[in-house]
């Protein structure tokens, strides 16, 4: 299981049927949000919010508090929260990478190598860039992303 961060709120994946899995949050969940496959399960920092990747064939998707919060992609890495709540992913969809900040996409252009590792050190940076005003001359890099999360 995962625990908040206050320690009041638990959430894991369990299988319920049919190959179909649920998050169960403190102890209940809603059937009518079940899928093939669920990510890694995150609380807000507060615990007030649980967000998780799920999946269904050729389909990925972010959820929070079980709402659908993201477009479909094909692939979905590096989820989590800004230091304000605002939820921060790497999509992949056919015409490439997108850094995801509060539902506004950002094509990812460079070099990047697209692995799980390096995913999530991309938005890690992208986390720290935007918590802070003390890192204004590194948000030139990502100056649309900063403005995205404020």
């Amino acid at each position: 299981p995962v625990f908040s961060p206050d320690g009041q709120h638990y959430a894991f994946a369990a299988a319920i049927e049919d190959g179909k899995w649920v998050v169960i949050r403190d102890g209940s969940y809603d059937p009518a949000t079940s899928f093939q496959g669920i990510g890694p399960i995150l609380f807000s920092k507060d615990g007030s919010r649980l967000i998780f990747a799920a999946s269904t064939t050729g389909n990925n998707w972010v959820v929070s508090d079980n709402d659908c919060i993201s477009a479909s992609y094909l692939g979905i890495n590096g989820i989590g929260f800004l230091g304000n709540g605002i939820v921060s992913y790497l999509a992949e969809k056919t015409t490439g990478m997108l850094l995801v900040v509060n539902g506004k996409e950002f094509p990812v252009r460079g070099s990047l190598v697209y692995s799980n590792v390096v995913k999530n050190a991309y938005v890690d940076v992208i986390r720290v860039l935007t918590m802070s005003e003390k890192y204004d001359r590194d948000t030139r890099i990502f100056p649309q992303v900063y403005r995205a999360s404020q």
